[in-house]
């Protein structure tokens, strides 16, 4: 079980929820289709008798409302964890002391009067074509690592990077094959990227590539959302292109999650982007996914 507190967000989950929601707003659906996709992707149990399970629905009808989502499900059932005492019941369940109950039913009047008069409905987002998906099928990408590592994108820069804050200075490369794109939800762009066994000791071209496998063996890399300004903060510079077969690269997908949940938690390059040493391992290879000629 994650950290709690009396507040909100103050709960592990509840924090990540309010991060997947912050990006399904963007999407030009209903709040409907948003709170049906949320639940078609969230992992846990719901059910306002479940543990945590009010949590879930306070937040989503908090962010719902925020945001001017329109969604009477999320309300009604916001409402009734709150008229029932089926929150307090689960913070009490959860160790919550009498005085953290009172602080929580203090903040759950405020939340119900707002959830009985919730604000205007934002019109619903409107563009004419979805975003761009970055990169392409077969696309190679070399980047530099420190200590086999990409830099994490979401630093402010290289100068305040690093792992102890002293700066990321690179000591190695690595590179990624894009393996496939695709958009979640028809709208979300994602990609299916693997990490390479190229020698980390100098800039690898596209011959080495040829003869490199993937370094995850079971896994097979990671679904990432791919975003311009993380590309260029790590230093991805493309080296070429291969003509993939759709079918062999099939097999190749990765394992372990899915795009929908690459795009829902927001997931970048990093750290799938990383450097490899020893030996090569039982990884897919890169020639055994190249098209016939």
């Amino acid at each position: 079980m994650g950290t709690w507190g009396v507040g909100l967000y103050q709960d592990d989950s509840a924090a990540d929820l309010r991060g997947m929601i912050a990006t399904l707003a963007k999407l030009p659906a209903s709040g409907d289709r948003i709170l049906q996709i949320i639940l078609d992707n969230w992992n846990e149990p719901v059910g306002l008798g479940d543990d945590n399970g009010p949590t879930f629905w306070l937040v989503v009808a908090d962010q719902f409302e925020r945001r001017g989502i329109a969604c009477t499900k999320a309300l009604d059932q916001a409402l009734t964890a709150i008229d029932t005492g089926a929150d307090l019941r689960d913070l009490q369940a959860r160790g919550a002391e009498p005085n953290d109950l009172k602080r929580r039913g203090k903040l759950l009047s405020e939340l119900a009067k707002r959830f009985r008069s919730p604000r205007s409905p934002r019109p619903q987002p409107k563009r004419s074509k979805p975003p761009p998906l970055v990169v392409e099928t077969g696309e190679v990408y070399r980047f530099p690592t420190m200590e086999d590592k990409a830099f994490n994108p979401y630093l402010p820069s290289w100068e305040k990077g690093g792992f102890k804050g002293d700066g990321f200075k690179p000591d190695g490369w690595g590179a990624l094959l894009i393996v496939a794109v695709g958009r979640a939800f028809d709208w979300f762009p994602w990609c299916a990227a693997s990490a390479l066994t190229v020698d980390p000791a100098r800039p690898p071209s596209l011959d080495d590539v040829l003869g490199a496998r993937f370094i995850s063996e079971e896994q097979r890399g990671n679904y990432i959302v791919p975003r311009r300004n993380h590309a260029k903060k790590m230093g991805l510079e493309l080296v070429g292109r291969l003509k993939l077969d759709s079918a062999k690269t099939a097999d190749a997908l990765p394992t372990a999650h899915s795009p929908q949940i690459a795009v829902v938690i927001g997931w970048t390059f990093s750290p799938e982007a990383r450097s490899w040493r020893g030996r090569p391992g039982n990884g897919v290879r890169v020639s055994d996914l190249l098209a016939s000629q």
